[in-house]
Order: C-alpha cells, then sequence, then structure tokens
C-alpha cells in the first residue's frame, strides 16, 4: 500500500515518519524518535500567506463558464514508466514527483497505453 498523504510523506523525518502498520517494532521505533526529536515549526509553503495567495490567484483567474476547467491542469501531466509490480507512488518518487490520482483517467486509456 502507499501512503494516504504522499505530499505530506516527501517532508521526511522529523515531521513525517512513514511506518508499516503490521510491523510492530517499527511503529514503536518511529513513536520513540518523534516524541524525543524537538523538531523547529516548519510550515510548507502551501500553508503560507504566499501559498494562499497562488491559490486564490488561480480560483480568480479560472474559466468557470468553460467545460474544460481541471485542476491539476493536463499539461502538468508527466507520463513515467513504472517498473513491473512497481506502485505509481514508488515510481513518481524515483523521478522527484508526486503521484496524482486525478491523472490516471488520462493515461488509462488503450491509446495511452499503447504509446
Amino acid at each position: 500500500l502507499s501512503s494516504q498523504s504522499p505530499y505530506l510523506e516527501r517532508l521526511g523525518a522529523p515531521y513525517v515518519y512513514s511506518v508499516k502498520l503490521t510491523d510492530k517494532s517499527s511503529l514503536e521505533d518511529a513513536i520513540k524518535l518523534a516524541v524525543k526529536h524537538k523538531s523547529k515549526p516548519f510550515v510548507p509553503e502551501e500553508f503560507t500567506a504566499h501559498g494562499m495567495l497562488i491559490r486564490v490567484n488561480m480560483l480568480v483567474n479560472r474559466d468557470l463558464c468553460s467545460n474544460s476547467s481541471r485542476w491539476p491542469p493536463r499539461s502538468e501531466l508527466l507520463v513515467k514508466l513504472a517498473a513491473p509490480g512497481e506502485s505509481c507512488v514508488n515510481a513518481c518518487e524515483s523521478y522527484d514527483l508526486v503521484c496524482e490520482p486525478s491523472f490516471f483517467p488520462l493515461v488509462n486509456t488503450a491509446e495511452a497505453l499503447s504509446r
């Protein structure tokens, strides 16, 4: 299984610890590390005033009369080929990208798969 929040997972320790919930010792170790570590406060850009202004700008400049309005835009789609059995999340991480499930309908077509 992949992370419930790949965006947060990219922050990594000491802000985010990723563990397999079935591995009890790994979970306990991560909890001990998180409690023991005194990290400095961190606010991702998305939650800053600048990040809010970026989102407001996107909303204000959006064409609400068009049916083609979608986020993220198709122009941001980068198709990468994963190894057999490799998850989308792992393949994207190897290219320093984030797996975006809203692109799946664009990629999971006969035409796209034949390329």
